[in-house]
């Protein structure tokens, strides 16, 4: 990205931040969407069918995320897996086990202390791409995250939460814009084929 486009978006993400609600908004920035943000780490036994947070995503360019138990529903139980479809409503996104997205980190997070990075750094600069491939319920642990029914805010008034395996580099609970999309037919075809859930 060139310094034109890069103060072109810090514009944009400075826009959006402006909200009476405290929420960025994602509308300015070209997203349907805004969440907040949380890193678990990789595990290699997810709710969606047993996958591996590396392995589904390994040389895609997608990140591996936990979507918050009210953006799931209709939850298949059966062994070895614990799978949300496409849940949502009342400003909560339908983003299920299998669902993909594209979105932006936002300058800013909504706990009390202070930014530690720039503005213009590289985590704010770029569209990244992700997989729901495990749940953050709503449980001891993540509370104050990830809400159980959807139309219900979070802790820190956002409808949607997500959880990276293993965000990019400079992460730090940051609001994340979003929206929905569909998956390449790589992403669908190892899904299907690693994951214990049939959906």
């Amino acid at each position: 990205m060139n310094a034109e486009n890069a103060s072109d978006l810090n514009l944009l993400q400075a826009a959006a931040r402006q909200t009476s609600a405290g929420l960025p908004n994602p509308q300015k920035l070209g997203y349907k969407y805004m969440a907040t943000t949380t890193r678990y780490g990789h595990t290699s036994l997810t709710s969606c069918g047993g996958l591996d947070t590396i392995k589904i995503v390994k040389g895609t360019g997608y990140y591996a995320v936990a979507s918050a138990e009210n953006m799931q529903g209709d939850f298949e139980r059966a062994s070895g897996c614990w799978c949300g479809k496409d849940g949502g409503g009342g400003g909560t996104a339908g983003m299920g086990c299998g669902a993909c997205g594209k979105g932006r980190f936002i300058y800013g997070h909504p706990q009390s202390y202070p930014m530690y990075v720039k503005e213009d750094a590289e985590i704010f600069q770029k569209e990244i791409k992700f997989i729901v491939i495990d749940t953050c319920t709503h449980q001891a642990g993540n509370l104050e995250w990830c809400e159980g029914k959807a139309g219900k805010a979070n802790q820190y008034g956002a409808l949607n939460h997500l959880d990276f395996a293993d965000p990019p580099p400079k992460f730090d609970h940051y609001y994340f814009a979003f929206s929905p999309e569909p998956c390449p037919a790589e992403l669908e075809h190892r899904f299907a084929a690693q994951s214990k859930c049939k959906l």
